[in-house]
């Protein structure tokens, strides 16, 4: 017994007894400190429904004590009441101590202050009650125990129905499966952090949550909390397009730098459709009339309508609207759409929603840059400077190229003029004054002139083979002058103008043309005229410096590229001695403008090579 009391001194818990009925017959020292009563304060005959509040007494009395007294124990959370009248949480335990006859004799009870624990429990409630990130207490079996009111609110449903039903009905459909293997992951006891999954609301609408989540496998249970990331994540995308639509703007800047009109067109319809994400883009170029427009380029359409369908320019095609209107315009639904009709075009191909935008010109607008989706698409602010940007792109290549255009045609005139007047000119009088010294020459070889034209024959010789060395100078010259055409026609043929011109020049050499079965019918047009005059120069090197008797031109395919070269059986050179002669300089300068090589080889008594190469991509 004294052992026992040592132990009843020295717990902390609560530890009293009484009789059957109740009435209290000890507390121990730890017991009459929680209730504020005296060491040496006499408690028998006190009943213990004094130590109690109402509601616990109703517990003890009413399940607690006839329970203990059936089955031998009772366990519970109740609440002791101090001589303050401080309520005291506990967890206590009544045993009915029993005699042979079965009978209760006493009972005795141990209760252990939960103060602290309901502290840190009231504190997590209201933790969990006010957190503003969702919150919830979920079951293995996929079944909510406990969400927040956040969670609610996130959600749009109420507690009782985000408990009824599993969870994974509220996945997304497209996120169940991952959402799965982490449950599995869970189950097996692994915590997961920064996971993301989409949710449907009541509404219908979808959130983007990033959980995390740690198990309680022993209580089957899932602690979780989230956060909504639905708004950062749609910045973050918005932030990424742009980005995306920065950096298509950039390369196609620098692409029009060096490629033609219609490779840059091409290029900008695929670049547009994919940066977009949508299934149709088109340049449509307003014809000189004025009345239509042409599908210049295009990614999307039928077949074979790029190059050929028209779009009537009136008010009444989207396109026709876009230049009357003088801005972008945008459209959600075709078919609801007012202010314009949609044209055969887009109808046929199941148009739903677009935007288009001009393509300015110094002169007048160009046409107009334009993207159309099969299904409903929403196009931002972004989009728009997006395919505003665009189009000032082609616009400020268009107008580089018409300008370069307009400067080659002013120096093809110039050359032409300067040809006729040569021709015109001074060739036909020196050819005058031939004839008139042939005369002479003629004359003074009549026996009867006398030796009075001796000494003139001599001199009007002489003047004789100077004039047609002049004669054939011009000649050249005029050959030189006189523009090689590439343009429009196909390439092998605009060369073999200039081998024929080469042989009017030269009768008695001998020219070659080879032309590869896998070289280009033609050439896009400023690729063509400058290799035209590549070649030409190296022809008339040839003709000029090489005495050759057999020139030959070989257009060849290398690869995805081309090739071309120029031979001859001449003399040759030796390179070495040679820096920039022979028109070098030009034809490098003009390889290298086309993005191509040129190589001369060559050594004496071995001819002379003129190689030029350019890959597909340039």
């Amino acid at each position: 017994m004294n052992r026992y009391a040592e132990i009843l001194d020295a717990t902390t818990d609560f530890v009293g007894t009484a009789d059957a009925r109740g009435n209290t017959l000890s507390i121990n020292p730890a017991g009459r400190r929680m209730l504020g009563i005296g060491e040496r304060e006499e408690l028998s005959g006190v009943h213990v429904s004094g130590y109690h509040p109402g509601w616990a007494q109703a517990l003890v009395f009413r399940e607690g004590i006839p329970t203990a007294m059936r089955d031998g124990a009772w366990e519970g959370e109740t609440a002791l009441l101090s001589r303050e009248g401080r309520e005291i949480p506990v967890s206590q335990v009544i045993i009915a101590h029993k005699g042979e006859d079965g009978q209760t004799e006493y009972l005795s009870t141990i209760a252990r202050d939960l103060t602290e624990r309901k502290a840190a429990e009231e504190e997590r409630d209201r933790f969990f009650v006010l957190s503003p990130e969702p919150i919830c207490v979920a079951g293995l079996d996929g079944f909510f125990r406990r969400v927040n009111p956040a969670f609610e609110e996130a959600f749009g449903y109420t507690e009782k129905e985000l408990l009824a039903k599993p969870f994974l009905d509220l996945v997304h459909p497209d996120d169940r499966a991952r959402t799965l293997a982490v449950l599995a992951s869970l189950a097996d006891g692994r915590p997961t952090f920064d996971f993301e999954n989409r949710w449907v609301r009541k509404d219908g609408s979808a959130v983007r949550l990033s959980w995390n989540a740690v198990p309680d496998v022993g209580e089957g249970l899932i602690h979780a909390a989230a956060r909504d990331v639905t708004e950062q994540r749609r910045v973050e995308g918005e932030l990424r397009v742009r980005v995306r639509q920065q950096r298509s703007v950039a390369d196609l800047g620098r692409r029009a730098l060096s490629a033609d009109v219609s490779s840059l067109m091409e290029e900008a319809v695929a670049r547009v459709a994919q940066t977009l994400g949508v299934r149709y883009c088109k340049v449509l170029e307003l014809l000189p009339e004025g009345d239509e427009l042409l599908l210049r380029a295009g990614v999307g359409w039928d077949e074979g309508l790029v190059g050929r369908a028209t779009v009537s320019s009136d008010r009444y095609s989207q396109a026709g609207y876009t230049l009357l209107s003088d801005k972008p315009v945008v459209v959600e639904d075709l078919s609801s759409e007012r202010r314009f009709s949609g044209p055969p075009l887009l109808l046929e191909h199941g148009v739903v929603s677009g935007m288009s935008t001009i393509i300015r010109g110094r002169r007048g607008p160009f046409g107009v840059l334009g993207v159309h989706h099969g299904e409903s698409k929403t196009f931002t602010e972004d989009d728009v400077h997006f395919l505003r940007s665009v189009a000032n792109v082609l616009a400020a290549s268009i107008e580089r190229e018409r300008a370069d255009q307009a400067l080659h045609d002013v120096r093809e005139a110039e050359r032409r003029r300067m040809a006729r007047d040569l021709h015109d000119g001074a060739l036909q009088d020196i050819t005058y004054a031939l004839t008139e010294v042939q005369l002479v020459e003629v004359i003074s070889e009549n026996p009867g002139a006398g030796d009075r034209l001796g000494k003139a024959d001599g001199r009007l010789g002489k003047a004789a083979e100077a004039l047609l060395r002049s004669a054939r100078g011009l000649r050249e010259a005029v050959y030189d002058l006189h523009p090689a055409e590439a343009q429009g026609r196909p390439f092998g043929e605009a060369v073999e103008e200039v081998l024929a011109a080469t042989r009017r020049m030269s009768p008695k050499l001998e020219t070659e043309l080879s032309v590869d079965r896998g070289f280009p019918d033609t050439l896009p047009d400023a690729v063509g005229a400058e290799l035209l005059r590549i070649l030409k120069e190296a022809v008339n090197n040839a003709r000029r410096h090489s005495e050759a008797g057999r020139v030959c031109v070989y257009l060849e395919a290398e690869g995805d590229g081309i090739r071309a070269k120029v031979t001859d059986d001449g003399e040759g050179f030796d390179p070495g001695t040679i820096r920039g002669g022979l028109g070098q300089t030009s034809m490098r300068e003009r390889a290298a403008a086309l993005g191509g090589t040129l190589v001369v080889e060559s050594a004496p008594g071995e001819g002379t090579r003129v190689i030029f190469q350019m890959p597909a991509n340039s």
